[in-house]
């Protein structure tokens, strides 16, 4: 992949256990890495009703292509971009030996 496709900054997060005031473990959400990303909207619209439903949901849907990154999982990780929060869904790699990373994700809060 070109490096000058790559011209997002993205924010990988992971979910962390901490210890809050009351001594209390909570979950929270701590900066994993930050990469330069190539981002694609996914278009989901394959006819009438599946229009229909998206129009309902709003849903959001996005490929970020990096670098290949190690440890990627759709259980603890998660994507910062632009102020909002991606969930991730699948993170395949790809090219003939972890040339790049794909990230699917969907917009949460929509």
């Amino acid at each position: 992949m070109r490096a000058g496709e790559k011209n997002r900054r993205i924010e990988i997060q992971k979910v962390t256990t901490v210890k809050n005031s009351l001594g209390e473990l909570t979950e929270t959400w701590a900066i994993f890495r930050e990469v330069w990303a190539k981002v694609s909207y996914i278009n989901m619209r394959k006819g009438g009703e599946a229009f229909a439903a998206m129009m309902i949901q709003s849903e959001q849907w996005l490929i970020f292509k990096t670098d290949y990154i190690a440890g990627i999982s759709p259980k603890t990780h998660r994507i910062k971009w632009e102020g909002k929060i991606y969930d991730i869904r699948s993170a395949n790699e790809g090219g003939d030996y972890r040339e790049y990373m794909d990230i699917t994700a969907r917009a949460t809060g929509m």
